[in-house]
């Protein structure tokens, strides 16, 4: 498996994240901006923005797309 063709796959999803307006708040990390103001706890007065980090991989010899939940805390 080629690392260029990793990278393109990679581009590929990428800018398909984009053309659903997710926004990447650091490499490969998407955020849904509709939901970002959602999820402020009233107790602590933090706020938690939920999204996902995707990536593709090669593994044995085949391509995976790699997606595990992240969240980011603010305030």
């Amino acid at each position: 498996m080629s690392a260029s063709v990793c990278q393109i796959l990679n581009i590929n999803t990428k800018n398909l994240l984009k053309e659903k307006k997710l926004i990447e708040l650091s490499p490969g990390s998407y955020f849904d901006p509709d939901t970002i103001n959602n999820n402020v706890s009233e107790a602590s007065g933090l706020n938690v923005w939920r999204g996902y980090k995707i990536t593709v991989a090669p593994c044995n010899g085949k391509f995976y797309i790699q997606i595990d939940p992240c969240s980011r805390v603010l305030r």
